[in-house]
């Protein structure tokens, strides 16, 4: 367990990183925005493939399951604020990805209990 808990770190890590670049935004900050978004993007697809392709123990591998969905969701919401052309335009694209967000991080929150982590 200790390996594989290791390893869901070392995945969450960057995009976890990001996150927190993203919260410390200027809200009218377009560029920054458009920016952190399509690294979030690429972090959320390299976390997607590691989710989908690591082998978990089976306790932990039904959680898995249930975050990957909400990875590729936030994924999504993510890769349409970094396409926008404006700041009303990405403001319209992350419509949604606070719930999302709070969805997945009750799911990796329940990965990183069964794989006997602190759960923040």
């Amino acid at each position: 367990m200790k390996e594989a808990g290791s390893k869901y770190l070392a995945l969450v890590t960057p995009g976890n990183a990001l996150t927190k670049q993203a919260n410390a935004l200027k809200p009218d900050d377009f560029s920054g925005w458009k920016t952190i978004s399509m690294k979030i993007t690429n972090a959320d697809d390299t976390l997607a493939r590691g989710l989908t392709n690591g082998l978990w123990p089976a306790p932990v591998r039904a959680k898995i399951d249930l975050m990957t969905p909400l990875v590729l969701k936030e994924r999504v919401i993510w890769q349409a604020m970094a396409a926008t052309t404006s700041m009303s335009a990405l403001d319209s694209a992350a419509v949604g990805l606070d719930q999302v967000n709070t969805e997945a991080t009750a799911a990796a929150t329940a990965v990183r209990i069964a794989l006997g982590l602190p759960s923040n």
